[in-house]
This record gives C-alpha cells, structure tokens and sequence, in this order.
C-alpha cells in the first residue's frame, strides 16, 4: 500500500467514490497517454527541459500531502499546465470550483500591473480607478500572486503564461476580494470589491479587438483586424465532412474578399493579429491567399505513424481559389494572445511575405490539433496538441513563434489616454 493510501485510511474515508490509490494510478496513466501521444515531447524537452518523471513525482508527493480530489484536481493541473501546451487544458469531474468575477479587469503596463476597469457597477466608484498601480490582491504581493496563478496557466511561452495569470487573477472562488491600490506617488490604500456570480462575464479591455474591422490608419495606410478565424458558432462544424465545411465558410470567404476590396490600393496595410484567439486553418489560408504570391507553403503538419511522426505535409495554395494579392507594404501586429491559426498566419507570413515587419510582442505560439484523454479511474479529462506543425521554411511554430521586429510595451499614461501603442508605432513606421 502506498503511504497516500495509507494517509488516507488515517485520515477515515475516500475522497468521493476515489480512492488515493486511484489518484495515484491516473497521475501515472497520465505520464503514460503523454509519452504515447503528445506531439511536443521531444521539442519541449529540447527547448524548455520538460522532465516527464519530475512532473509525475512532482504530483505523486502533492497526493501524499493531500490525498482527497481537491488534492488530485491540483496536482492535475500543474501537471498538464507544466507541459507548455497553450492548447491544454485539465478537467476534474466533481472538483472544478464555480469562479466567480471581479468587476474590473487588469492592465500590464511598461511600469507594472495597473486597474483597467471597464465595468459599469464600479465606473462611479471614485476608490478605484483606472491606472491605480496593483500592489496586493487579499494581503498578497502582486508579482506572488501572478506567480501562483500562473502555474495553472495553459500557454506555450512564458509572456503568454504570465499574461494569462494577469487575466486569470479576476476569477476567484471568493464572494469578496481586497485590493492594495497605490495612486501615482501617494500612499498605498485597501478597498473591497464583491466579486459577480460564475457566467456573469466581466467585459475585457481587449474585448474589441476580437471583432472584424477595415479601416483606415492615415492617408494611404489601410487597417484590417480579421476578428478571429473561428467557423459560425451556429453550424454544424464539428460533424461536417470537408465539402461541408466549405459551405459552411462561405459568407466567412466572401467577408474576407470584400476587405481585400476595400483595402484596393492602399500604399500600405496594417493587418492587426492581436488578442486573435484563432480557430480554422481554412480561414487563415484564405486570409494568406490575398497577401503573399504563389506558389507558397502555408504551414506543415506531421501526425504519429507507425510509433513515430511522419514527414511532414506542407499545404499549397489551390490554383482554383487564386486571389488578388496586396502589393502594398504590410505591417502585422501580433502580441502574447496572438495563437493558434493566428500563430500560423504569422509564422507563414514570416517566412514567405517578401518584406512584411511585425510590431508588438511575441505571439502566444501555440498550434498543433488538441485531442483530450481520460484517465480510467476519476475520468479526468487533460487535453494536449498530437500534431506537429511547422512552418513553411520547416521550424516548429509551437513554444519559438514569431518575434517583432519592433517590440511595443504600452505605458501607463498611454493607457489612461486611450492610445494604442502598437498601432501608433506601425503608422511611424510605414511613414519612415
């Protein structure tokens, strides 16, 4: 008997209808269905010393200390998050706990965490505003606390994982949460805020930036943010065949041309990726079709064959949906939440656009089919990418991503004077 069993029966129960022995057998199904399945295993050993055994022993002795499902839930999720796939994702049946909002967002500025509000039941309330600096959250020091939070934080790089626990750090189980605020140079102050109830969802600053617009910047400089690349929520995507899906994209396609049209021949045009949560590689092949001349490689793809991986297949634009292509200077915006297809559009972009320049930061550089397993005794279900994905000149995308070649951290004073930071350096730059 192992010595969590043996605390348990100490302890007088079993956690629900598992026993420790369970926990402990679906921690090693685990570390089983990863080494078996996981498309990164050997790429996230080489670029960010993923240890299997030390994540297994790691949950194993949690167990121990806290052998009941709460103890189980955490140490899953450590797991699972620790394996820097930012498609991943852990769910514990009976042991996920409701999350209540707080009515305010965060901001991470240049000069540190600061009150983004954008909720109407604190807009009047004159303690909090927005760009008071966050020293505290409940007696916690802010870098601890975005720390902690971060080690349950799905992501492929460190920029993304902390920028997620920025984001993460407005849920909480709690009714009610104390912040320490500083005002400019004056003296830290405390105040309270109830939190909302669990699908009452706190609108976030970047809210905007998931919607499709054409614009214009200045004269001659087209803007053009493609929202997302996420197939109609009303569809039947997900059982689709092929030729399905293609009906199904259409008026999505025909969106795509029309901001082509629109676009016409601007000297210029800023292509905002940013806060792009991706979604269907169709759609980002279609949005490529109208930037980069053929014949071109829009990104590869390996899956395991035979207990190996293939070579990969690298995808080519179909001589039968040939496109006007934008000749102007191309300015592509990109930042931390910049994944999935977004992630492939701008890797793609990277290696076959002949002169296109990135602003902002690194994207969130994560891609590769997510898949779930459930782990036979608590039907734990833990997701993580099995296909390899690589961009046209044969790097792997996910975890390296693209780099700016202008890097933009918006100030404080930027953010309460409502400038856009990054879009303020592609205009100068397509000026020079």
């Amino acid at each position: 008997m192992t010595r969590a069993a043996i605390l348990l029966l100490v302890l007088g129960g079993v956690a629900g209808a598992q026993t420790a022995a369970d926990f402990e057998h679906d921690v090693r199904a685990l570390t089983r269905f990863v080494r078996e399945r996981y498309a990164y295993l050997e790429h996230r050993r080489a670029i960010s010393g993923l240890d299997l055994e030390r994540l297994e022993r790691r949950a194993l002795v949690r167990l121990e200390l806290e052998p009941t499902l709460r103890g189980f839930r955490e140490a899953i999720h450590r797991y699972a998050a620790d394996l820097w796939d930012g498609h991943g994702g852990a769910f514990v049946p009976g042991a996920e706990p409701a999350r209540r909002q707080l009515p305010l967002s965060f901001a991470d500025v240049a000069e540190g965490v600061v009150v983004d509000k954008r909720h109407a039941s604190i807009v009047e309330r004159d303690d909090v505003r927005r760009g008071d600096f966050v020293v505290a959250i409940d007696g916690v020091p802010i870098a601890d606390a975005i720390a902690r939070t971060a080690r349950r934080c799905f992501a492929s790089t460190r920029d993304a994982r902390r920028a997620s626990a920025i984001r993460a750090l407005t849920a909480t189980p709690a009714r009610r949460v104390t912040l320490t605020l500083r005002r400019d140079r004056a003296d830290a102050f405390t105040v309270e805020l109830a939190t909302r109830d669990p699908g009452d969802v706190v609108p976030q600053s970047d809210d905007r930036l998931r919607v499709a617009t054409v614009g214009t910047v200045d004269d001659g400089i087209a803007y053009y943010r493609p929202g997302s690349f996420l197939w109609p929520r009303d569809s039947d995507w997900r059982g689709a065949s092929p030729a399905r899906r293609q009906e199904i994209l259409a008026a999505e396609y025909d969106r795509i041309r029309d901001a082509f049209t629109r676009i016409g021949d601007a000297r210029a045009l800023v292509l905002d990726l940013r806060r792009n949560p991706g979604g269907t590689d169709l759609l980002g092949q279609a949005l490529v079709a109208h930037l980069v001349e053929p014949p071109y490689h829009y990104f590869g793809l390996s899956a395991r064959h035979d207990g190996g991986w293939s070579t990969p297949h690298y995808y080519t634009p179909s001589p039968a949906r040939r496109e006007p292509v934008f000749r102007g200077t191309l300015v592509v915006l990109i930042d931390e939440f910049t994944f999935s297809t977004a992630s492939n559009v701008a890797a793609c972009l990277r290696d076959e656009h002949p002169s296109c320049v990135f602003i902002g930061r690194r994207d969130g550089a994560g891609t590769g089919a997510p898949r779930a397993v459930v782990l036979p005794r608590t039907k734990t279900s833990v997701t993580f990418c099995t296909q390899r994905v690589y961009s046209p000149d044969g790097r792997v995308i996910e975890g390296v991503g693209v780099a700016p070649d202008v890097v933009v951290r918006e100030t404080r004073a930027q953010l309460l004077a409502g400038e856009d930071a990054v879009l303020a350096a592609a205009a100068a730059a397509v000026a020079r």
